[in-house]
């Protein structure tokens, strides 16, 4: 991604942000998952 403008550095930044995010909620849904199959 070509970043020329704050926007585009901005915008890049929340993407990653998403990203991270999803990922985050994805692992989280796991864990949970896990911890409470052990029940």
């Amino acid at each position: 991604m070509n970043i020329k403008t704050v926007e585009d550095l901005f915008i890049h930044l929340l993407s990653d942000t998403y990203s991270a995010e999803k990922q985050l909620t994805k692992a989280l849904s796991k864990l949970a998952r896990a911890t409470s199959n052990e029940k």
